[in-house]
C-alpha cells in the first residue's frame, strides 16, 4: 500500500517589529548627556520656529531681553546650524521647523562643537529629503494689539522608487506689522537737594517686515556608500519702521522728532555635501559652503524744537560680506569600545561697508576720521579630535581637544587693526551608570572654553546717541553720563573660561526623567560695558563713550534641576498628560565691579519653567499650556551704571486640531498676560544720580495656522 505523504507545516508569515527611540531615551548614550529634540516631538508641537520650540524646552532659559540660551547664559551660548555658525539669514524667529530634522542641546563643552562654549551649544540640524512623494501647505494669520502678520509656506519632497536621486523644495513669503509705545521719566538727584525731574517723553513705533525665502534641495545616491547633497538657499528679509517721539524738559523746552528707517538684507547660500562610508565602522563627511550678504540700512531723524529750525539726521549704510568654508568630519569606532571622531574647519570671509551721514542734507564732518568705507577679512582654521571610550557596560569616557587658530584685520579710516588669536580647548567628559540599564546616569565634565568679541565689539566706529547729535557743519559738543555714545573696542581679548559641569539624571520610562546639574565657570577676561569720559575724533571736547571693556573676572555657579513626566507610564488610566519643568538658581560675582548686585549682565539669580501638553482620549485635540517665571533686581554694569527690571511671567496656550489625515489646525496665544513693563537706568556720577524710567507696553497676540498635505 503506498504511504500517505505526510502534511506540509504552513508556512507563517515573517513578522517585523518596528519601534523608534525616545527622545529621553537617546539621552542616555551620550557621555556628556546630550538633549535631543526630534523630528517626531518638532511635529507634535504644532509650533512655527526654532525660536519658540526652545522656548519650551526646560534645559533652555529665555530672558527678559528674548535671547535664548542654557544655564542663564544667553551671550555665552553658542548656536551652531549644521555645526557651523548660523550665516546672516539665520535668525531663530526667522527659521521655520519645515526645515529642521533635529536640534541637539549639550550644556558642556565638547571638541566636534568647537572652543566657543562657555555656556553650551545648541546645534539645528537641517532637514532631511524624505524617502517619499508628497507636499505640504501651511497658511497662518496672526493678530497683536497695534500689529498683525500673515505667511504662507509651501514644502515638497520628490522621490521615485528604485531611483538613486531625490529632491526637497521649500517657499516660504510672511509679512507682519508691530507696534511699540515707550514712556520715560528722567530725574537728577544731588545730595540734600532731593530729585527733581529734568524731562518726560513718549515713543511710538509702527513697523513692517516682509519676508521671502526660497530653499531647493537635492540628493543624489548611486549606492550604499556614497551620498552626494546639493542645497541652495535665498532670502530677502526687510524691516521698515516709522516713529515719532516727544520730550518735554523741566524748564519747559520741547522736542519732537519723527524717524524712519528701512533695512534690506538680501541673502543665498549655496551648501554641499559628500557622504562616504568606507566600511560598515566608518564614515567621512565633506562639506563646502559658500554664503554671500548684501544689507542696506536707511535712517532720518528729523528734529524740531521751539525757537529753533528743524534739523535732519540721515544715515545710510551698506555691507556686503562673503564667507567659504571646507568642513570635514570623520569617524570611525576602533578595538576596545574606542569610536574615533576628528575634523577641521578652514573658513575665510570678507566685509566691506559704506557710510554716509549727513545733517541738513550736508556731509557730516564729524565722522570724516573714519572714512566712508570700511573693510575686514578673517581667516580661521579650527582641528578637533574625540575619542569616546566605553570602558566597561556601566562607564564611558569622552576625552576631546578642539584648536582654532584666527586672524582678523579691519579697517576704518584711520583706524587700523590686526589680531591673531590661537586658543585651545580640552575636555573630558565621564558617564557612570549606577544600575545595568543606564536608567539612574552620573554625569561629570570640565573644559575650557572661549568667546571671541563680535563685530561689533570691536568696530570703532561709534553710534552717537539721539540726543547729543552733532550739528551741522562741526564738531560734536559735549554730552553726559546718561547721553553716552556707543562705539567698539579693537583691543578686547577673548573671554576664557574652565567649565565645570555634575550632574545625576533618573529616568522614571520612556519619556520621563528628573535631571539635577550643578555648574561652574570661572571666566577671565570678561567683557562688559565701560563707560569713560574721552578725547574722540568726533567731538571738539571729551565725550562720554560707552564700549565694550575686558574687565577682570567673573566667577558663576548654579544648580539646575529638570523633570519630564508622562502620566500614563505610571498609571496606564490617567489622562494623556505629559508635564515638563525646570527650576534653575545661580550666583555670580565680577570681581571689578562694585558691590552690591555686581552680577553677570543677564545672570538671573534664578528661573522656573513649566509646561503641560494634553491629548483628548475621544477627540484628535492636543492642548498646550507654557508658563515661565524671571524674578526682579538690580544688576550693576559697571562704576557707572546699574539697571533694575521687574518680574517677568510668561504665559502661552496653543491648540492642535487634526481635522483629518491631511489637514491640521493650530492655535496658538502667547504673552496672554501682557502688560507693561518699566525698567530703571542709575547714572552715578560723583555727587549725583541721574536715574531714567522706561516704561514698555506689551500685548496678547493670537495666531491661526492651517496645514494641509497635499
Amino acid at each position: 500500500m503506498a504511504q500517505e505523504a505526510p502534511p506540509k507545516p504552513p508556512v507563517l508569515p515573517d513578522v517585523v517589529v518596528t519601534g523608534s527611540q525616545t527622545d529621553t531615551e537617546a539621552r542616555k548614550e551620550f557621555v556628556a548627556g546630550k538633549i535631543i529634540i526630534g523630528r517626531k516631538r518638532i511635529e507634535d508641537s504644532g509650533l512655527q520656529n526654532v525660536a519658540e520650540l526652545l522656548r519650551r524646552e526646560p534645559a533652555v532659559t529665555y530672558g527678559k531681553d528674548g535671547r535664548i540660551g542654557l544655564m542663564g547664559l544667553p551671550g555665552y551660548t553658542q548656536i551652531l546650524v549644521n555645526g557651523a555658525p548660523p550665516s546672516g539669514g539665520d535668525d531663530l524667529n526667522e527659521l521655520k521647523l519645515t526645515r529642521v530634522e533635529k536640534i541637539e542641546i549639550v550644556k558642556s563643552t565638547m571638541a566636534e562643537y568647537g572652543p566657543y562654549s562657555i555656556a553650551g551649544t545648541i546645534n539645528i540640524i537641517s532637514r532631511k529629503i524624505a524617502k517619499k512623494t508628497d507636499s505640504q501647505l501651511s497658511m497662518e494669520g496672526s493678530t497683536k494689539a497695534g500689529g498683525g502678520g500673515a505667511s504662507v509656506e509651501w514644502t515638497t519632497n520628490q522621490s521615485e522608487e528604485g531611483s538613486p536621486w531625490s529632491y526637497r523644495t521649500n517657499v516660504s513669503a510672511s509679512r507682519s506689522t508691530s507696534s511699540t509705545d515707550k514712556a520715560w521719566l528722567q530725574t537728577l538727584s544731588r545730595a540734600g537737594l532731593g530729585e527733581v525731574v529734568q524731562w518726560q517723553g513718549t515713543e511710538n513705533i509702527r513697523g513692517a517686515s516682509p519676508n521671502f525665502s526660497v530653499t531647493g534641495s537635492a540628493d543624489y545616491k548611486p549606492n550604499a556608500r556614497h551620498t552626494f547633497h546639493v542645497s541652495t538657499t535665498g532670502a530677502l528679509m526687510q524691516q521698515e519702521q516709522n516713529g515719532s517721539e516727544n520730550r518735554i524738559w523741566g524748564d519747559g523746552r520741547a522736542l519732537a522728532a519723527q524717524q524712519q528707517s528701512t533695512n534690506s538684507l538680501l541673502w543665498w547660500q549655496l551648501p554641499l555635501k559628500w557622504s562616504f562610508r568606507p566600511d560598515d565602522k566608518s564614515s567621512l563627511e565633506v562639506n563646502w559652503n559658500s554664503t554671500r550678504l548684501n544689507l542696506k540700512a536707511d535712517a532720518l531723524r528729523v528734529e524740531s524744537a521751539e525757537a529753533s529750525a528743524v534739523t535732519a539726521h540721515s544715515n545710510t549704510q551698506g555691507r556686503d560680506a562673503e564667507r567659504d568654508s571646507l568642513k570635514l568630519d570623520y569617524k570611525t569606532s576602533l578595538f576596545d569600545g574606542h569610536t574615533l571622531k576628528t575634523g577641521g574647519t578652514l573658513s575665510s570671509g570678507r566685509e566691506r561697508g559704506s557710510f554716509s551721514y549727513r545733517v541738513n542734507g550736508t556731509p557730516d564732518p564729524s565722522l570724516d576720521a573714519l572714512g566712508s568705507e570700511s573693510e575686514s577679512n578673517e581667516t580661521q582654521i579650527r582641528l578637533f579630535a574625540q575619542d569616546e571610550w566605553e570602558l566597561d557596560d556601566t562607564l564611558a569616557l569622552n576625552v576631546g581637544l578642539s584648536s582654532e587658530a584666527r586672524r582678523f584685520s579691519q579697517v576704518e579710516g584711520q583706524y587700523r587693526s590686526d589680531t591673531h588669536t590661537v586658543v585651545w580647548s580640552p575636555s573630558v567628559h565621564v558617564a557612570k551608570k549606577l544600575d545595568e540599564d543606564g536608567d539612574r546616569q552620573l554625569r561629570f565634565s570640565v573644559g575650557q572654553a572661549y568667546k571671541l568679541p563680535s563685530s561689533l565689539e570691536i568696530t570703532a566706529r561709534p553710534q552717537i546717541h539721539p540726543l547729543a547729535l552733532c550739528t551741522a557743519n562741526a564738531l560734536c559738543g559735549a554730552n553726559s553720563l546718561d547721553t553716552a555714545d556707543k562705539a567698539g573696542n579693537p583691543q578686547l581679548l577673548p573671554q576664557r573660561s574652565i567649565n565645570l559641569n555634575v550632574s545625576y539624571e533618573h529616568s522614571l520610562g520612556s519619556d520621563s526623567q528628573v535631571a539635577v546639574e550643578y555648574f561652574v565657570r570661572s571666566i577671565h577676561h570678561l567683557v562688559g560695558t565701560d563707560i569713560t569720559l574721552e578725547t574722540v575724533p568726533w567731538a571738539a571736547v571729551p565725550r562720554y563713550v560707552a564700549r565694550p571693556s575686558n574687565l577682570g573676572r567673573a566667577l558663576v555657579q548654579g544648580i539646575d534641576v529638570e523633570l519630564q513626566l508622562a502620566l500614563r507610564e505610571f498609571w496606564k488610566t490617567l489622562p494623556a498628560i505629559e508635564v515638563r519643568g525646570s527650576l534653575g538658581l545661580a550666583q555670580s560675582t565680577v570681581s571689578s565691579v562694585p558691590g552690591p548686585d555686581n552680577r553677570l549682565d543677564s545672570q538671573s539669580p534664578w528661573s522656573a519653567k513649566l509646561s503641560a501638553s494634553y491629548a483628548a482620549k475621544d477627540l484628535p485635540l492636543k492642548l498646550d499650556v507654557d508658563a515661565s517665571w524671571l524674578p526682579s533686581g538690580w544688576i550693576r554694569k559697571n562704576d557707572s551704571q546699574r539697571v533694575y527690571t521687574e518680574q517677568l511671567f510668561r504665559l502661552g496656550a496653543n491648540a492642535n486640531w487634526k481635522l483629518s489625515k491631511d489637514a491640521r489646525l493650530v492655535f496658538k496665544l502667547d504673552n496672554l498676560l501682557g502688560k507693561t513693563s518699566q525698567r530703571v537706568d542709575d547714572y552715578l556720577g560723583q555727587d549725583e544720580v541721574t536715574r531714567l524710567l522706561t516704561t514698555s507696553s506689551s500685548h496678547p497676540s493670537l495666531r491661526l495656522t492651517v496645514e494641509l498635505k497635499l
